[in-house]
């Protein structure tokens, strides 16, 4: 399941230092969420942060963020035998983290960011750190 995770996340996802622009990574990670145990708790224009259902505010809590943004202009994955072949630039992760919400293995006090912008400031990490402050 993690192989074909991987090929689906393995698209365009930018953004211009202001919001996302191609969202198609984005895209499939709010659709894979969809009928899991996770809510987007956040939905600012450089990052999206998620929380389980039965996550509690009062408790201590930790966040898992992690980049969406590529720079790629062609995107492919392949198998060759046993080894994964692509370009990725954290797809890979993100399946992995997608994967691990869907199938509830993350403690529920768990947050989940996607960010942008992570090679030019770091606005989507910047604005999860705000986001949670205000909250």
């Amino acid at each position: 399941m993690i192989t074909e995770r991987i090929f689906q996340l393995t698209v365009p996802s930018s953004d211009n230092g202001k919001k996302f622009i191609h969202t198609y990574r984005l895209d499939s990670i709010m659709g894979a969420l969809t009928d899991s145990e996770y809510e987007c708790l956040g939905d600012m224009p450089l990052a999206k942060v998620y929380r389980h259902q039965d996550f509690q505010p009062n408790k201590p809590n930790i966040l898992v963020s992690c980049h969406i943004d590529s720079l790629y202009g062609t995107y492919f994955t392949s198998t060759n035998g046993a080894e994964l072949q692509g370009t990725f630039d954290n797809s890979a992760c993100n399946a992995v983290l997608v994967e691990a919400m869907i199938q509830s293995l993350l403690p529920e006090q768990v947050l989940i960011s996607f960010t942008g912008d992570e090679e030019h400031g770091s606005k989507g990490a910047v604005q999860t750190i705000e986001f949670l402050q205000e909250e």
